[in-house]
């Protein structure tokens, strides 16, 4: 399977992971928000609406053709802004029974309006004007008077038209006279055609202004009433159902959201899932909380990580395994210990190397009978590690044996030592099947960065209460850096409430402990 498709079915998982974790909280929440808006609607006043239409044509014909005493076509959004101006609105107002409509009363019933123009046929398009109200009747009645205030607008632009046709034929008139009395006065020298002509102009004029006077009462403008609204308006407001609906989905959403935001904000690990999916690399075993010391849970992770370690690397003839931590305190040498003593326990030459020479503990975990004696320290094995050394020997079971460098005392110089010495040293226990490091924590000193490159494989051992998610980034991104991608994780204190393994805790003791030479086992 490409890496591509791994990564795509992690991320799956986590979303399904992440729906199912917020889907209880989620559905309660929505359930209450829905139940709340629900009440809280069926409480609000009624709101109606109900719709007007008015028919708007395209007249032909232009200001001077008296034969049509229309308006001028306009576009219909002007019409639409028409009917919500000022003038319209105040003359509904006063239709409405407003003697002398306020600003206020027009602001209010233009919230109250919604238009909307249909494009019809070339001739003529509609103009559907709703308007709401507290009751049905309440709602028609604006309806209608936006709509006859808007015919009434319409019609008063045909007349206004005609008006100013009839003042250009005044004027025209009154000039055509004057230019008669002007030719009149200069007496005999006057080409009288030329003024017949002009008198005969005048006439035409006077014909056709009596004309247009005539027709200023009967303009006409292009809208007209097509549907008057009526008293069967729908009710709009409240919608309890709707209402409900909606704050349901929006409580799941902002349950989700806050959800989201509160796993962006925590930076905690949420179990052995989330931590391969931060780390990109497997978790290999989980130690659960310890019960005590007969809890065989821990003795099975151990197992558990043993195998994966054995099957994983067949190839390799011997095993190299450094196991550190991001920072302290989180189970790193018990991890250690608990491994190597699996490793013994099932036939294999195992040696356990105490490496952390800052806080050395690994001595700790173990029941020394009179003493270490004449055993190596591993300050000791590794300023000579050509010398024959003698080992703490562990009995782990029945018949199982596990050898053990452990360090005493703090090293001053332990960088120093583990750079220069660890290569050779880790040659002198070559015949070794199984080598387990312990090793300081990895951001806290440079020690394991400089053990890392000469082990087989890398153990990182994670404490959810612990270690963040930056941490832990950090601590892989570190290993990186130097070449080291081999890391298997460990996730330890998983499957309890709160309680966390004691580090001073002696698990898995051998019943006897002996010093013997390097490589002999008993």
């Amino acid at each position: 399977m490409h890496k591509t498709d791994v990564d795509g079915s992690s991320r799956t998982r986590e979303l399904i992971r992440f729906v199912l974790r917020g889907a209880l909280p989620a559905l309660a929440v929505a359930a209450v928000a829905a139940v709340s808006v629900y009440l809280w609607a069926q409480r609000q006043p009624r709101t109606f609406a109900a719709e007007a239409i008015v028919l708007v044509s395209r007249g032909t014909g232009n200001a001077f053709d008296l034969a049509a005493a229309r308006a001028p076509p306009i576009d219909l959004a002007a019409h639409r802004f028409a009917a919500t101006s000022d003038t319209a609105l105040s003359d509904a107002l006063r239709l409405l029974g407003h003697e002398a409509p306020t600003l206020d009363a027009v602001r209010d019933l233009r919230e109250r309006l919604s238009l909307r123009a249909e494009a019809g046929t070339r001739d003529s398009s509609l103009l559907r004007i709703e308007a709401r109200g507290a009751s049905a009747a309440e709602a028609a009645e604006r309806a209608n008077a936006v709509a006859l205030a808007l015919v009434a607008w319409d019609e008063r632009r045909a007349r206004e038209v005609l008006d100013r046709v009839v003042a250009a034929l005044e004027r025209q008139i009154e000039a055509l006279s004057e230019q008669i009395r002007v030719l009149q006065a200069l007496g005999a020298g006057v080409d009288d055609a030329r003024i017949t002509s002009i008198a005969r102009l005048r006439s035409e004029r006077q014909q056709q202004l009596a004309y247009a006077r005539a027709l200023v009462t009967s303009a006409q403008g292009l809208t007209s009433v097509l549907q008057p609204a009526d008293t069967t308006a729908r009710r709009v407001a409240p919608r309890p159902r709707v209402t409900a609906a909606i704050a349901a989905l929006v409580a799941v959403v902002a349950a989700y959201a806050l959800l989201l935001l509160r796993t962006g904000l925590d930076t905690r690990l949420a179990g052995p899932d989330d931590l391969a999916a931060v780390a990109g690399r497997p978790v290999l075993a989980v130690f659960p909380v310890s019960a005590g010391p007969a809890d065989l849970r821990l003795r099975e992770a151990a197992s558990y990580l043993r195998a994966n370690l054995h099957f994983g690397s067949r190839e390799v003839d011997q095993r190299v395994v450094m196991v550190t931590s991001s920072v302290d305190g989180e189970g790193k040498t018990f991890t250690a210990t608990a491994l190597a003593e699996s490793f013994a326990r099932y036939g294999h030459r195992t040696l356990l190397i105490d490496a952390d020479l800052r806080a050395p503990s690994v001595i700790e975990r173990f029941e020394v009978i009179g003493g270490i004696g004449a055993a190596a320290t591993t300050e000791h094995w590794l300023e000579s590690p050509d010398v024959e050394h003698q080992l703490l020997s562990v009995l782990v079971g029945h018949d199982g044996q596990l050898d053990v460098i452990p360090q005493l005392d703090v090293v001053d110089r332990a960088s120093e030592l583990l750079g220069r010495r660890l290569r050779s040293a880790l040659q002198s226990v070559a015949d070794y099947e199984v080598v387990i490091i312990d090793t300081p924590p990895l951001l806290a000193v440079a020690d394991a960065l400089a053990i890392a490159p000469h082990c087989t494989g890398v153990l990182l051992v994670v404490d959810r209460d612990r270690t963040t998610r930056r941490v832990l980034t950090a601590a892989i991104a570190a290993l990186r850096q130097i070449g080291v991608t081999d890391v298997g994780l460990i996730a330890n204190r998983i499957g309890g409430a709160g309680g966390r393994f004691d580090e001073d805790a002696r698990r898995y003791r051998g019943s006897a402990r002996r010093a013997a030479p390097l490589g002999q086992t008993r």
